[in-house]
């Protein structure tokens, strides 16, 4: 992916820089006329700050956008591989392990957890109300005590 990218962006920059050459050598600008006059020199000179500088600007313009795509990339693949990581834990583990939203909605939930609450399997168990496993008595203390734990901390276990 790096090199594509890199590569990609090498070629435009030469396709930048070539067809500024082509445009400031072969097609006649009345201001550097006016400009340099007879100086035939200052003229060429000038011309090639021209095309250096529109190789700069577009070395600018491409490189860095493809520096952040390719960095985006390398986050996005290291990400991926953290949640493969962590989904093979949370399936493998021995322990019941649920996921949940703030409103008590269940996203996801191991085997361990399914056979704990006696369900047939984690996909059965998805979609609940987390509430519904726990006994009436336990739920303002659920609502109150620890949502808000989580809401303030960003965990609870």
């Amino acid at each position: 992916m790096e090199r594509k990218v890199l590569f990609l962006a090498g070629q435009t920059i030469l396709i930048v820089s070539l067809l500024s050459y082509l445009w400031v050598f072969h097609i006649e600008d009345p201001l550097l006329n006016v400009l340099f006059g007879s100086n035939y020199f200052g003229a060429i000179d000038a011309k090639w700050h021209f095309v250096g500088l529109n190789a700069f600007f577009a070395s600018i313009a491409v490189i860095i956008p493809a520096w952040m795509l390719v960095t985006m990339e390398k986050n996005r693949k290291k990400l991926d591989d953290d949640i493969k990581i962590f989904f093979k834990f949370a399936e493998q583990s021995g322990q019941g392990f649920v996921v949940s939203d703030l409103k008590g909605v269940i996203s996801y939930a191991n085997h361990a957890f399914s056979r704990i609450i006696e369900e047939p399997g984690p996909q059965g168990v998805a979609g609940k109300q987390i509430l519904s496993y726990y006994p009436k008595e336990l739920h303002k203390r659920i609502e109150v005590e620890i949502i808000a734990t989580v809401i303030q901390h960003g965990q609870w276990t």
